[in-house]
């Protein structure tokens, strides 16, 4: 396991809602669990129904708040954000943390868009 829990942050154009997520080893993994639930149009059912997903799976996450800012200097972060005028397309950003203690940001783009860069399967 990793040694920081990675923080997912989803944002819609009222309100945000954010995790930390012990239970995944790397981003990709986030990001699989996530492509399920692109036709998700609100924070709170995003994030709920994500934590479905993790309590089925046996995954370990918890409540956070939505801030990048505040997020503890080791973890990674996935960036959600569900824009009302592009349903079913949540665009998304990737931060890590580079071994000077860094973050930086690893990609954006659409949800889509990151899995294929990642090789991810459909």
């Amino acid at each position: 396991m990793r040694r920081s829990p990675i923080k997912l942050v989803v944002h819609d154009h009222q309100h945000a809602a954010g995790l930390f997520l012990a239970g995944f080893c790397d981003m990709p993994q986030v990001i699989s669990e996530l492509r399920p639930l692109r036709d998700s149009d609100s924070a709170s059912e995003l994030l709920e129904r994500f934590a479905e997903r993790c309590l089925r799976s046996g995954r370990d996450f918890e409540s956070a708040d939505p801030l990048i800012d505040t997020c503890p200097s080791g973890a990674d972060i996935v960036e959600v954000h569900l824009d009302p005028i592009l349903p079913r397309t949540p665009f998304v950003r990737l931060f890590e943390v580079d071994e000077r203690g860094l973050r930086w940001r690893r990609h954006r783009g659409t949800l889509d868009g990151i899995a294929g860069l990642l090789a991810l399967p459909h």
